[in-house]
């Protein structure tokens, strides 16, 4: 689109919060959500905050908790469930599920609804921009030891096995989408990874989703 910056990076505009780890449990989904929604409680409210990703391992039982999900149907679920609480106030435990401990009254945001953003990556790169961070899944075959550079996966398809946060894009040696990984600092660049951009690797077109808060 004309209007759309030919560079830009949500985290570096205060949007997206720090990088984190998801450690054995299969949780992608929720990490992917939670960090979506904090994307869309910025873009409301200026404010950064952390949600609860393990709010919804513990209690969305449209999803399978550390046995993988998806983040259209967990943002439908906090939208049908009372909405979403921070992380001081439903804590991160360490790869595992537990008993669902949700408190309707201490819940930080109501969730209208979500909204997908599909088709190719040119609607993908306006949307960003326009709405801010989003909820992607990808293929992710040949990713696990990624290092740094424009990633260029030669194996991926397009059925995804992996939930991530699309944070940005620009040219660097390339066109590339920077996509914010839940594995910890230690993996990536800092937690980050570049994909190539352009030619719709590993599925990037067909998944992408954010959550729609109230006006």
């Amino acid at each position: 689109m004309a209007d759309t910056p030919d560079i830009w990076n949500w985290e570096q505009q205060g949007a997206v919060t720090g990088v984190r780890n998801q450690g054995s449990c299969g949780s992608c989904w929720a990490f992917s959500t939670a960090q979506n929604v904090e994307g869309q409680w910025w873009m409301k409210t200026k404010q950064l905050v952390d949600f609860s990703e393990q709010q919804l391992v513990d209690c969305d039982k449209s999803n399978f908790g550390c046995g993988g999900g998806w983040p259209y149907m967990a943002i439908d679920w906090l939208h049908n469930n009372g909405g979403v609480m921070t992380m001081n106030d439903y804590p991160t435990r360490a790869n595992y599920s537990g008993p669902c401990q949700f408190d309707a009254a201490k819940a930080k945001t109501q969730i209208t609804g979500y909204m997908n953003v599909t088709k190719n990556e040119t609607i993908i790169k306006d949307a960003l921009y326009k709405l801010g961070p989003l909820s992607i899944l990808l293929d992710f075959t040949g990713m696990t030891y990624y290092k740094s550079g424009i990633a260029n996966p030669r194996w991926c398809g397009t059925w995804p096995d992996h939930a991530l946060l699309l944070v940005g894009y620009g040219t660097k040696d390339g066109d590339y989408w920077l996509v914010k990984n839940s594995w910890g600092t230690k993996w990536g660049i800092n937690g980050y990874f570049m994909l190539e951009r352009g030619k719709d690797k590993c599925g990037i077109s067909d998944w992408a989703t954010t959550a729609v808060l109230p006006q």
